[in-house]
């Protein structure tokens, strides 16, 4: 049980010039008028640590006042640990198929609703079914390989399968950090490369102003009116859209809090759905409400006698206590907007008014703030777009360009 002692050393500099000692001598060189004194200091903290290992992993723990200290801090640590660790080696027997749905478990507990019910359907239906189900301490190398190439067989893309090859290393991480066994032959495994030559179809990724204001006047249902317009002016995203409550709206002080998000698990009934946290810390904001846009919500509310905890955008005038579906909410959304643009989606207008608000003049990152982003860097990168007008500003800069150069 080796215990060690911590010391600690200071270093006293006279010399301006001074940046590197050889010797515990000066070695700036440079004839000064100060005088060059090279003082080290050894003091002792009066502190003990120790080092210790089981099972191929080393442990140290630090910040013990005397020896004896350190010295039974190690005994007990040690203890626990083997104790813990046995424990653990006999449940190295379980399966993998077992294991997964345990590892499927874990990432419930620990992760959001909204991403931890996705992942453990697929876990059930999915990713336990692709290896045999016998004890993880008895899969092979041949195992791992079988695995590369059962997803090189999937029709998907190269990058969900990626993405996929990924999900099972930190699934085998897991087994690794609380089970002690390492099946190094999976971490080995190459990713899979596209070398296919596409072209990219170019996409209208913004919906043009004048676009979305024929889409909101040729509207005929005030309720979908309203959720475009929400959609539009504050980017929301669909689950903190369908989230909004009567409760979620400030009329005193004109404004809108966003506060939860929906999470819809499928199925029918009143239980198919979840309110959770939004997305990131950044995405709980208040917004301002423009006068016209409070006005519009107000004859909403008044129209549809919707109370204090109702939801703005509810499933039926019966079931006010209950969003709309999202699949139906996009369903609806995409047959008033599809006239104007056959590939439109609704995240398309939360990337629309990024585009808007910029061209308007509004710093990036007063509109990463508006949107709820964490960073400037991702409202920059996946959201900022170049409008159609600007692509033609560009090209007319473009074309006086050419009539200069190739004018005789």
């Amino acid at each position: 049980m080796p215990i060690y002692k911590q010391y600690k050393y200071t270093k006293e500099i006279d010399c301006i010039n001074c940046k590197y000692f050889k010797y515990n001598k000066c070695t700036c060189g440079i004839p000064n008028e100060f005088n060059c004194n090279f003082k080290t200091i050894k003091t002792f903290t009066k502190k003990y640590f120790f080092k210790t290992s089981i099972l191929g992993r080393s442990f140290t723990r630090r910040g013990f006042k005397t020896k004896e200290g350190a010295r039974d801090a190690e005994t007990k640590f040690r203890e626990q640990l083997i104790d813990d660790n046995y424990l653990r080696t006999l449940r190295t027997n379980k399966t993998y198929s077992e294991l997964f749905i345990e590892y499927g478990i874990y990432l419930k507990e620990n992760l959001k609703t909204t991403y931890s019910t996705d992942i453990s359907r697929k876990i059930k239906n999915y990713y336990s079914k692709l290896m045999p189900n016998i004890p993880i301490t008895k899969l092979l190398k041949e195992d791992a390989l079988k695995l590369r190439n059962k997803l090189n067989k999937e029709k998907i893309t190269c990058k969900t399968k990626n993405k996929r090859l990924n999900f099972i290393i930190r699934f085998f991480d897991w087994v690794e950090k609380f089970y002690h066994y390492r099946f190094n032959d999976i971490f080995l495994l190459e990713h899979f490369r596209d070398y296919e030559i596409k072209r990219q179809k170019k996409k209208q990724l913004i919906v043009e102003f004048d676009d979305f204001k024929k889409i909101y006047q040729e509207c005929n249902d005030d309720y979908y009116k309203l959720a475009l317009l929400t959609m539009f002016i504050y980017g929301y995203r669909i689950g903190e859209q369908l989230a909004l409550t009567v409760d979620s709206i400030n009329f005193e002080d004109n404004t809108i809090e966003i506060y939860q998000s929906v999470n819809f698990k499928g199925g029918k009934g009143k239980k198919n759905f979840t309110l959770t946290t939004p997305k990131t810390a950044s995405s709980e904001r208040i917004q301002l409400m423009p006068t016209i846009y409070s006005t519009l919500i107000k004859e909403h509310i008044k129209r549809f006698k919707l109370k204090k905890k109702d939801f703005i955008f509810f499933r039926s005038e019966e079931e006010k206590n209950i969003p709309i579906h999202e699949n139906t909410f996009r369903r609806n959304l995409e047959i008033y907007c599809r006239a104007y643009n056959e590939e439109f989606h609704p995240h398309m207008l939360r990337t629309s008014i990024v585009t808007h608000l910029k061209e308007k003049g509004v710093s990036l990152d007063e509109i990463s703030k508006y949107l709820g982003h964490q960073e400037t860097a991702v409202t920059e990168r996946f959201y900022l777009k170049t409008s159609i007008n600007k692509e033609k500003q560009i090209n007319d800069v473009i074309e006086d360009f050419m009539k200069e150069i190739v004018s005789k």
